[in-house]
């Protein structure tokens, strides 16, 4: 008895075909430059970051981002590199005005306390791990697990206070 060869179904086939043609299509240079070009938007949100005075949002960085890179970007293209500088500890996050400013003390592990004047928008960031410490103890007391903290004062800073 002699055995039929085995087939796909069309659709397997076809899928086959083209995971075949695809892999013939592949080019390491190609992914190269998808690569690239997945860096540098994260790249250019962090470098306008550095060079603000005040902390942005999202659609504050898109148009200086897009000049940078002389394309254009989507808000989530935006939120997306927002959101692995974060991850990476190179930027904070300000709760209070879903804004973002580069971390003073990058790639350290630290808890900060952020100062925020009402009245030029500038932001300055202060490591203090003291009042961490303070705020696990109390949590720990309360029988609460604490997962995270953003600390934002709100007040007048002093070249503010000065001119006023």
């Amino acid at each position: 008895m002699t055995k039929k060869p085995a087939t796909l179904p069309k659709s397997s086939a076809r899928a086959a075909a083209t995971a075949k043609k695809s892999a013939r299509t592949f080019s390491p240079l190609g992914s190269a430059v998808v690569a690239e070009k997945l860096r540098e938007v994260p790249e250019a949100v962090y470098a306008r970051l550095n060079q603000a005075a005040a902390p942005l949002t999202a659609y504050d960085l898109i148009d200086s981002v897009q000049k940078k890179l002389n394309r254009r970007l989507h808000p989530p293209t935006i939120y997306r590199a927002l959101s692995q500088l974060v991850e990476r500890g190179l930027i904070h996050r300000l709760e209070s005005g879903s804004s973002y400013i580069a971390c003073a003390s990058p790639g350290e592990p630290h808890h900060s306390i952020l100062f925020l004047c009402n009245q030029c928008g500038s932001a300055d960031e202060a490591v203090d791990n003291r009042v961490h410490a303070l705020l696990q103890e109390d949590a720990k007391r309360r029988g609460f697990a604490a997962e995270s903290e953003v600390i934002e004062v709100r007040g007048r800073c002093a070249k503010c206070r000065k001119t006023n």
